[in-house]
């Protein structure tokens, strides 16, 4: 069954400040798809699609859009339960809610539609019975809970783990029984496109994807000087910052970008690799980890083989906010019980945490090269002198691969996972570029006392550097 249209372009309430645009194409500028690629028929598609993803570049008019779309299903369908979501808390409230208190004319408290607004625990309430819950997708778990009629989810892009939080939110949508007979949940996405072999394109996009066939989706999209409210400095400004190819495709024609669109040239079909793409055992010459320092922001550890050829292989990740200190070097441990022995080079602010890994076994040091240093290393991986990788991501480190595409070397955002890989490469190469194993040492002669003292019952790797350096 298919919703029902609602009265876009007319307010619903005197308040109400919402008027989708229409870009007008003259002969020559018409475009195959130009009948569909405004706000209008963006919302006008509810009546065919039950899922929507309206891609745009920055300033396009997406956000705009998807606000307006979840008012006008809260306020015309009485007793309706949606949640809104952004891929951070932050994001709600510096881009959502000014959105909605804009829309709505008279701020969200004084208007007359609503019944209440609790800000802490993001709930919105309204006259006729309606409600939205404000989330995130930092935690795609905590997603989890009651059935929904309908979900908006702006900046899709931004969200680090796509594949989970899609099968967590779209889960829910099992209808509340207060849509009207005729009417079937719905889902719609705003967001800037993120690039081709991403999970939202693997999703969206990927017609070859047997798993996606039977979804019906409703893709639209528009370049953002289409949308007409926007000024000559906004549009100057850019087409000023956004000069890359990906970061034209992406962020000024609104199309799936080629590569990510942050500072390495990251490409999905080169640099992400499944199981097939690893070294063969017999050219594996070493495993290294790095380890982040996180609370908030997320505690890293990644696992890097590092092959005869320096070739560097992220082969797994963990990755978690607000993850207790007292399990940090067990979680170590247990990716050194996986992977094999190798060094941790870890962040350098937290020597007491480097303790503890040592007291479990493990060789950990603490990361001392310069930060200019590696991120040159780094971005000579992506693409060296010939044009070939030196530096792959197994397809399960899914939040260091979004990183990837979106981390900028001049802000200090996204960058966990990339310092993290930085920190174990960057201590590979610098400790002499090869390891050797302790026990295999020690069969020349007996270690002194004080030695035998550091050593291990269990086999670890330490540094050996080579000569002349």
């Amino acid at each position: 069954m298919i919703a029902q249209r609602l009265p876009i372009g007319t307010p619903l309430d005197p308040n109400f400040q919402y008027v989708p645009h229409e870009p007008k194409y003259s002969a020559s500028e018409k475009r195959a798809k130009a009948i569909k690629q405004n706000q209008s028929n963006f919302h006008n598609a509810r009546i065919d699609y039950d899922i929507r993803l309206l891609m745009t570049g920055k300033g396009g008019g997406k956000t705009k859009a998807g606000v307006a779309e979840a008012l006008y299903w809260a306020l015309a369908y009485p007793g309706t339960t949606g949640l809104v979501v952004e891929p951070t808390l932050k994001m709600i409230k510096r881009i959502l809610i000014p959105e909605f208190t804009r829309i709505l004319g008279r701020g969200i408290k004084r208007s007359p539609l609503v019944s209440g607004y609790n800000k802490q625990e993001g709930i919105l309430e309204f006259t006729n019975g309606s409600t939205i819950f404000f989330g995130s997708t930092e935690d795609p778990e905590s997603n989890e809970g009651a059935s929904l009629d309908w979900i908006y989810w702006d900046e899709a892009r931004l969200t680090k783990k796509f594949e989970l939080s899609w099968l967590t939110l779209s889960s829910r949508l099992r209808g509340t029984g207060a849509l009207p007979e005729g009417m079937t949940p719905s889902i719609w996405i705003t967001t800037t496109p993120s690039p081709m072999k991403s999970d939202m394109w693997k999703t969206f996009a990927n017609e070859s994807d047997d798993r996606d066939r039977n979804l019906k989706i409703g893709i639209f999209s528009w370049r953002f000087d289409d949308n007409i409210a926007l000024d000559d400095n906004y549009k100057n400004i850019i087409y000023g910052t956004n000069k890359t190819d990906a970061q034209i495709e992406a962020f000024i024609e609104g199309k799936w970008s080629s590569m990510g669109t942050g500072t390495y040239k990251f490409d999905h079909n080169r640099h992400v690799i499944d199981d097939k793409g690893l070294p063969h055992p017999d050219q594996v010459k070493t495993v290294v980890y790095g380890v982040d320092w996180g609370y908030v922001h997320p505690f890293v550890i990644l696992a890097i083989i590092i092959d005869t050829e320096d070739r560097a292989y992220i082969v797994d990740e963990f990755h978690k906010s607000y993850f207790e200190p007292d399990m940090r070097a067990k979680k170590c441990k247990e990716f050194r019980d996986k992977w094999g022995d190798g060094t941790f080079f870890c962040g350098h602010e937290r020597p007491e945490e480097i303790r503890k890994l040592r007291k479990l076994g493990l060789d950990a040091r603490a990361n001392k090269t310069k930060r200019d240093d590696g991120l040159d290393e780094m971005a000579g991986r992506f693409y060296d002198t010939d044009g070939s990788p030196r530096i792959f991501f197994h397809e399960r480190c899914v939040s260091t691969i979004w990183e990837c595409t979106e981390y900028d070397i001049k802000v200090k955002e996204n960058d966990d996972g990339q310092d993290c890989y930085r920190y174990g490469i960057m201590g590979y190469l610098t400790s002499g570029g090869r390891t050797v194993q302790v026990m295999q040492k020690q069969n020349r002669r007996e270690p002194s006392r004080r030695k035998a003292k550091h050593l291990q019952a269990q086999t670890t790797s330490i540094p050996i550097k080579r000569r002349g350096r």
